[in-house]
């Protein structure tokens, strides 16, 4: 059921404290329909779905603020990377475009942690380290400010909880989106 895994997923992102979150979904012929209509749901509020890929079985799905995403890529530092990898930073929908072209190439787009929220040190040292020697590892590997990341970790998880407590007591995804 996909509101279901955009609760235990995206908690956090339908909160508004994170910009963006990435799942799994298994792909079946009624999941365009489903996320038109969950789109129609959701986007009065601020949060968007898109695809990003699909292979055989399954797809990734991008759960994202449009406004916070954009706000937080588009500090300078973001900008200047991205636009080194052919992103056009001043237009979200663009961004997406090119994320989701990247992402059949035969090289992850490692950028991608910078649509999910992640801090450009983290995202960088994640690249210049290629994946090892992080100060710590959560929701994803961090490299810089680990107590202040550990908070924020913390605040994701309780998140979560809540909203799954919330959705198992009869709350729907649309309920639980604030509005922004």
């Amino acid at each position: 059921m996909l509101e279901e895994h955009l609760i235990r997923n995206c908690a956090p992102t339908l909160a508004g404290i994170k910009s963006g979150n990435l799942f799994r979904y298994r792909y079946g012929n009624e999941l365009r329909q489903e996320l038109k209509e969950w789109n129609l749901r959701l986007n009065s509020k601020g949060v968007f779905i898109s695809l990003l890929k699909r292979d055989r079985e399954y797809v990734s799905v991008y759960v994202y603020r449009k406004d916070l995403a954009l706000r937080e890529i588009s500090a300078k530092c973001s900008t200047s990377f991205l636009s080194g990898l052919g992103y056009n930073c001043g237009n979200m929908d663009d961004m997406i475009d090119h994320l989701r072209m990247r992402m059949v190439s035969d090289d992850f787009p490692h950028e991608i942690g910078l649509f999910l929220g992640y801090p450009l040190c983290d995202v960088l040292g994640f690249i210049n380290n290629c994946g090892r020697d992080c100060r710590f590892c959560g929701c994803w590997k961090v490299y810089e400010n680990e107590h202040q990341t550990k908070e924020q970790f913390e605040k994701f998880k309780e998140c979560r909880q809540e909203f799954v407590k919330r959705f198992n007591s009869g709350h729907n995804a649309e309920d639980l989106a604030v509005s922004f």
